[in-house]
Parts: structure tokens; sequence; C-alpha cells
């Protein structure tokens, strides 16, 4: 393979959390104000005004499950955060070379993330780390990873959110090295005179990928 054919590992990360950003259509990178912000937009956390717990579950095919569990706690320097998501896959049956059986394979993602935000006066800022490991029918592999983010309120109803996601060395099994799914995220967030109702629209950029994602 050459370089245009690379694709990243550790997929999971971007699979989405929170009923309010999944019900946003993935438009969340200017609108993080939850604990759910360690996910889209660290910056977020600086938003929060009280402590809180926030999960997820999904049940997918094949027994496949993905969880989100995370904890929020501001402070006069700021709000810390931390969170746990696991991806899990029920046994799966494992065949040799003669395709006969040899018995069952499993295979987990798991990620890590504590993370930080504060108000710096007129915006926003956070950052969040990450321990990424992965396994698969005994082999397993490790990384850290780093965000960044940003939210700027341009005016009471215009917010503005800028977020790099998944910055890392990749993981490794054995000799095969994946890189992560980097992501450069911008979003604009309208919030309407209505209470409760805005207006969210998201560019995700993975050059890693090589994909980009708009979201509204």
């Amino acid at each position: 393979l050459n370089a245009a054919d690379l694709r990243s590992g550790a997929e999971f990360l971007n699979i989405p959390v929170g009923a309010r950003a999944v019900g946003m259509g993935n438009a969340y990178t200017a609108l993080a104000n939850d604990v759910t912000s360690l996910h889209w937009n660290p910056a977020g956390l600086g938003l929060m005004q009280d402590r809180e717990f926030g999960a997820t579950y999904s049940q997918w095919l094949l027994d496949t499950q993905y969880n989100f569990v995370g904890f929020g706690l501001p402070s006069k320097h700021g709000t810390f955060a931390a969170s746990v998501a696991v991806l899990s896959q029920g046994p799966e049956q494992a065949r040799g070379l003669d395709r006969q059986k040899t018995g069952s394979i499993k295979a987990q993602d798991q990620a890590l993330s504590l993370g930080f935000g504060r108000n710096m006066g007129g915006f926003q800022a956070g950052a969040n780390a990450k321990f990424i490991q992965s396994s698969i029918a005994g082999y397993s592999a490790n990384t850290m990873a780093l965000d960044l983010g940003v939210l700027y309120p341009a005016t009471r109803m215009i917010s503005l959110g800028f977020a790099v996601q998944n910055l890392g060395p990749g993981m490794k099994f054995i000799d095969q090295r994946d890189p992560l799914p980097m992501t450069f995220a911008a979003g604009f967030a309208l919030r309407s005179m209505i209470p409760g109702m805005s207006l969210a629209f998201d560019v995700r950029q993975q050059p890693n990928n090589k994909k980009t994602n708009f979201s509204m």
C-alpha cells in the first residue's frame, strides 16, 4: 500500500455520543456545553455550571455494544471531567487455515479520557487527553491522543466552535501501525428567539481517512 491507501485505525472514536448531539445531526462543535463535550469539543466543559453525569448505551448488530460514561465537575478554576468509552463484541467463531473450528475470539476497543475546560473571558478553551486500547484474539495495541478545542460567542445568539481531535502516534498491532482518525472540526450555531431552539452546522475533515463530513 502507498500513502494514498492509508486508512485510520481506532474507528470507534468516531461513534457519536449523547442524545442531544445525535439529535442535532452530529452538528455539536459550537453547541457543546455538557459532559459529552469530552467527545465533541472539550472547550464546552468551560460552560458547565453544575456537576453532570452522562451515559450512552448502544446495541448494535452481532452482539456488538457501545457504551460511554462521563462525569464533569465544575470548580472555580474550570471544569474537570473524565469518561470511559467501550466498544465490545461478543465471542466470534475462530477457524484455522483448513477452515476447521479452533475456538472463539473476542475483540474490544476502549478509551479513557481526562479533560479540562474553562472560561477565558471572551471565549472558552479546553483540552482532553485519551488513553486508547484495542484488543483482538489475544493481540493488543495502545496509544495516547490529545483533543484541543475553542468556543467563541460571536454574539448573544451566534457561537463558533473549533476542535482538533485524536492527535497521536497511531495504533500498532505487531508490526502494523495505523494512524488515528485525526479530525479537524469547525462549527457554527445560531440560537433562535424561541427558547430551546437552535440551528447548527458542522464541517469535519479527516485527513487520514481522506474524507470530509458536513452536518446540520
